[in-house]
């Protein structure tokens, strides 16, 4: 039995064992915590990127590269820090800016695809109508009557 006196307590090698097993544990926890807290970061700035810049081709292969993820790794991490999904989020930033375009200018919908990074007008429409109910040119005439 090893034994530390301190004062006039004996503590055994379970004991020694226990203490060191559980600062271990706190120096791991904080350094997850901290690894965490920078991967959110990333993640936020990606996110905020993707918002900002709808026109822009955000690509997984390139911020995996960036960041030193696998891709699998970087999507898995991008859907726990935003709840969504890297590929869905990319859309729903440029449907959002379509929108905008839509309310805002008198820009045809080739326009506003080319605008919001689509080059297939077609396929614009047709993501356009699964986010939201609803044709570019209906999504217009409704907001242009209220």
């Amino acid at each position: 039995v090893i034994s530390h006196r301190t004062s006039d307590t004996a503590l055994s090698s379970e004991d020694i064992t226990n203490l060191m097993n559980l600062k271990i544990e706190k120096i791991t926890n904080e350094y997850i915590e901290k690894i965490k807290e920078k991967e959110y970061k990333n993640f936020s700035q990606i996110k905020t990127d993707i918002y900002t810049q709808p026109l822009y081709l955000f690509t997984t292969e390139a911020l995996c590269r960036k960041f030193c993820f696998s891709e699998g790794y970087f999507r898995s991490l991008y859907k726990k820090f935003n709840n969504i999904s890297f590929h869905q989020d990319c859309i729903i930033s440029k449907i959002t800016y379509a929108k905008y375009l839509l309310y805002t200018s008198a820009a045809d919908n080739t326009s506003v695809a080319s605008r919001c990074g689509y080059e297939d007008e077609k396929y614009f429409q047709r993501i356009f109508k699964k986010c939201t109910g609803l044709t570019p040119g209906q999504y217009r005439n409704i907001i242009s009557s209220e």
